[in-house]
């Protein structure tokens, strides 16, 4: 099962996402091990969360934004 950042934070499709500096602080606290359990390039959940979320294109330039 696949577990994305708005099913964690119950946060549904019409809320706004949160910021970015939220999530990156977050990120930083997670160790090292517990990412690399994930799986997968942070490329690859980026473009998971993205079609999560409905979002149809994800280039690189669409997931940074």
């Amino acid at each position: 099962m696949v577990l994305t950042l708005r099913d964690f934070l119950a946060v549904g499709p019409a809320d706004p996402p949160p910021a970015q500096s939220t999530i990156a602080r977050t990120r930083r606290s997670i160790d090292f091990e517990t990412h690399r359990e994930t799986g997968g390039t942070y490329q690859e959940f980026l473009k998971k969360l993205a079609q999560a979320s409905g979002m149809r294109t994800s280039t690189r330039a669409a997931l940074a934004r």
